[in-house]
């Protein structure tokens, strides 16, 4: 796993929730870095921090994640990318560009634990139809 984190307190606490639930995390302070970590060795599951920093930045990098988990890491499983955004107000972009999880802040353990889990959970398939389901929801209550 990697966690992507702008904000390196946020970043170290993200990491231990999921470290403390018996996952390797890797942490990276920025998209570019999480990015040449990723295209190193693959992994399972990213936790980007959205409203930290570069949102922009963030956000490319889940949009690459979820194209580039699908044609480099073939043999990974699960090419998962779980997003932590300030409110429900910035959930849109965050399920447009491809996240399969959304935890909003303040962040509880629990919830990021649950969201990480059902993320890890679901097939490609599955993902795709959730994140849809995300979408609709959130259009439907402009």
């Amino acid at each position: 796993m990697v966690v992507v984190a702008d904000d390196s307190g946020a970043g170290e606490l993200l990491a231990r929730v999921l470290e403390l639930d018996g996952h390797t995390v890797h942490r990276a302070t920025s998209a570019e870095r999480a990015a040449n970590l990723v295209s190193r060795q693959a992994v399972q599951l990213a936790v980007i921090a959205l409203g930290s920093g570069d949102d922009d930045a963030n956000l490319a990098l889940l949009r690459e994640l979820r194209r580039d988990l699908r044609t480099t890491f073939e043999a990974v499983a699960s090419d998962v990318a779980v997003v932590v955004v300030d409110s429900a107000i910035r959930a849109e972009p965050a399920w447009a560009a491809g996240a399969d999880g959304f935890v909003a802040r303040p962040v509880a353990a629990t919830a990021l634990r649950r969201v990480v889990n059902k993320a890890l959970a679901r097939s490609d398939e599955e993902r795709v139809c959730h994140r849809a389901d995300q979408l609709a929801a959130i259009r439907s209550q402009r």
